[in-house]
């Protein structure tokens, strides 16, 4: 396996992360990689000690989107559910996609199908792929998309069941750029406008002030209803980080809340730890550019 990853990172590129034999769980070193994909390295010497000090078995996962430069569109084909019809649906409304690398899952019956991700989108993870027609979203059940906060795993790695390989793959094919609208489709749309300036003086009534605004946010979260708790919980990660810009609140303390809000709310089954701690990321980060204003 140290092999394959020290070829993915030092000819692609790629950043790597060592995961368990069901080929989801992160590998974890106290104090030194505990984030799964946020963890993930190309340095090669990183790379050798993970894969012989740490943990000499470890399967390989790819960090998906900036991280690598990658968007991965994840097809799943088991218990009822039909990924291809899924994308035969998408490619009718969209477009064809362009030919590019493909791997095949260990079960033999889903595909990964692999483009090119420029840097600096700001693209959302999406399960079972919501598509607007007209006035009706649509889920397309059996297509995920991965891209950053995200990660999936590579050839030679394994489950029981059997092992991930490359149909067409980055040493004998080239790597077609995601097309336009499938990048719109994970297009995250810009949050609301900051708040208003905040009129206080007394640092007690802006604790204050803070704490309830932020409670507000994390109670109307948790009231949301499933399609639309991705978008939600960006534009509340969003608002809150306008609070931690202004240095009215702390960043681990925000990210914390926000977290065990989508725990609460079920997002964090649905969409993956990887994929809600991206999306929490993101928003805070949005938010902290633009610091609520405080005013005398």
């Amino acid at each position: 396996m140290m092999a394959a990853a020290l070829k993915y990172a030092e000819t692609l590129g790629w950043r790597v992360f060592g995961v368990g034999a069901d080929c989801r769980v992160p590998f974890k070193v106290k104090d030194r990689f505990e984030h799964g994909c946020w963890d993930a390295t190309s340095d090669p010497d990183e790379i050798r000690w993970r894969w012989t000090v740490a943990h000499p078995r470890a399967n390989i996962a790819v960090a998906t989107g900036d991280a690598s430069g990658v968007l991965v569109i994840d097809i799943d084909n088991k218990n009822g559910v039909d990924g291809f019809a899924s994308l035969a649906r998408l490619e009718d409304w969209f477009g064809t996609l362009p030919e590019s690398w493909r791997s095949v899952t260990p079960s033999g019956a889903g595909e990964h199908r692999w483009f090119r991700q420029p840097p600096g989108l700001d693209l959302v993870n999406r399960v079972n792929l919501p598509v607007e027609r007209g006035s009706e979203k649509v889920k397309l059940y059996g297509l995920d998309i991965r891209s950053t906060g995200a990660s999936v795993a590579v050839a030679p790695s394994a489950k029981p069941a059997g092992a991930y390989r490359w149909i067409s793959g980055p040493f004998d094919t080239a790597l077609a750029d995601a097309p336009g609208w499938l990048l719109d489709l994970c297009t995250r749309p810009p949050p609301p406008p900051p708040g208003p300036p905040i009129r206080l003086t007394d640092a007690d009534r802006i604790g204050r002030y803070v704490a309830a605004a932020v409670n507000d946010e994390l109670d109307q979260l948790a009231k949301c209803k499933p399609g639309g708790r991705n978008q939600a919980l960006f534009i509340a990660s969003a608002k809150i980080g306008e609070f931690v810009g202004a240095n009215l609140l702390a960043y681990d303390m925000a990210e914390t809340a926000l977290a065990t809000t989508a725990d609460t709310m079920g997002l964090l089954r649905e969409d993956g730890p990887n994929a809600v701690r991206g999306t929490i990321t993101s928003g805070l980060r949005r938010g902290m550019a633009q610091p609520r204003e405080v005013r005398p």
